[in-house]
């Protein structure tokens, strides 16, 4: 997904040579796998650290990928970042007043975001647009597909699809990580499936395979969760496509091949990429209620569907988890005292698993996130400046859920 294709790149920029172990058939065919992937920044209406995070992540991930796009562009066509520009649109009276509250509150470069009238947003996007908006001018949308062949092209990269990997353990004799992974072929003469075991062995090794990573001891304790999510997309000779990503209470990208892509869906309950009627049915309700002259009844009739969905990997705080791999119970025994004393241990270094770290939990955020997870991990493996603020980094540290729950006792 985008975490590990984002991370792989990353290392192998530093010149390490990267072993990518991913379960299916490819790159980005799970959540990250969407079509078209928005990037969609919901930012809170007042400066605080929260909001700091978010603008960092935001601005780093459209440097990151203006760059990767440039440097690929010097030695083959993929095209896989489009720079179409954002709509977030003030679409009901409870996101004016958020939006209003954010002018208010907030001043920040108008090439980054900016507040546009209903006529402006309308010439932006080539639709009717009927209220104010905030313009991102920067954002846009991502071809993963492309994204993952631009990346995966880094000879640096070794990647071993089909490869499900069973088990990490750590050897101190070699102080090298030993990873199990099992192997399923499909023979061209056979239909049956055959599986064999095959091992690696590596000095440094990155968790990212989302809501997976609770197969692994190690990491079983994080608190990530999976949410459902499903994309529509339609097509139909009389629908008129945007010019940039327009976001209400979902997203509408602009046409891909004559498909519109819409949605997306948010469901708790169901842990299965299955395709559910219901959220089809909820998609179009949803964009006819904050986009409601794009879509009519006489379209949705005669129009070709097709629908896809996936399981996001979430957190408790919906940001990610990115970090060294902390070893629960030492952690639990070192910080015990926090149960009587919220300040203790202010001196005090976790334990955390030798060159063991985890990227995961990104939800929907992971276009504009993942940039500075890996970019945080290359720190760790490589040194050099940190990529943000010490402050962002305990945000985002695996170990801050152990700290939380003893400071509340419910560990």
């Amino acid at each position: 997904g985008l975490s590990g294709l984002a991370t792989a790149h990353e290392l192998a920029q530093q010149g390490l040579s990267v072993c990518l172990i991913e379960e299916k058939s490819g790159a980005a065919k799970g959540a990250s796998g969407q079509t078209q992937l928005a990037m969609y920044a919901k930012l809170p209406s007042e400066a605080n650290k929260l909001f700091n995070f978010t603008i960092h992540t935001l601005s780093g991930s459209i440097r990151f990928y203006n760059a990767l796009q440039k440097n690929i562009e010097k030695t083959n066509a993929l095209k896989f970042w489009h720079q179409s520009g954002l709509l977030q649109l003030a679409w009901n009276e409870k996101e004016h007043k958020k939006q209003t509250s954010f002018l208010t509150n907030i001043r920040l470069p108008e090439e980054l975001i900016k507040h546009i009238d209903a006529k402006t947003a309308s010439e932006k996007s080539g639709l009717n647009i009927e209220v104010d908006a905030l313009w991102f001018e920067q954002a846009g949308w991502l071809d993963p597909n492309s994204y993952s062949e631009a990346i995966l092209s880094n000879t640096n990269i070794n990647s071993f699809f089909n490869h499900k990997v069973k088990s990490l353990t750590y050897n101190d004799i070699n102080q090298h990580w030993e990873i199990s992974a099992e192997t399923s072929t499909i023979s061209s003469f056979e239909p049956s499936v055959s599986s064999k075991n095959k091992r690696f062995s590596a000095k440094y090794v990155v968790i990212a395979n989302s809501n997976d990573a609770k197969r692994f001891s190690q990491v079983n304790h994080l608190p990530s969760k999976p949410l459902r999510g499903q994309v529509t997309s339609i097509r139909h000779e009389s629908l008129k496509g945007s010019k940039a990503v327009i976001c209400g209470e979902g997203y509408l990208c602009p046409p891909l091949n004559n498909w519109h892509h819409f949605g997306a869906t948010f469901d708790l309950k169901c842990h299965e990429a299955v395709i559910k009627e219901t959220d089809t049915e909820q998609n179009i309700k949803s964009i006819k209620n904050w986009l409601p002259e794009w879509l009519i009844t006489d379209t949705i009739k005669g129009a070709d569907f097709h629908h896809s969905a996936g399981l996001r990997c979430t957190t408790p705080d919906y940001l990610p988890i990115v970090g060294q791999a902390p070893i629960s119970e030492k952690m639990i025994e070192d910080f015990a005292k926090l149960r009587v004393d919220s300040n203790a241990c202010k001196e005090r270094y976790g334990s955390y698993y030798p060159n063991l770290f985890i990227n995961i939990g990104h939800g929907s955020k992971g276009l504009f996130t993942t940039p500075l997870a890996a970019h945080i991990i290359r720190h760790y493996i490589c040194g050099g400046l940190p990529p943000c603020s010490e402050e962002h980094r305990v945000m985002l540290s695996p170990a801050r859920f152990i700290i939380k729950h003893l400071i509340q006792r419910r560990i």
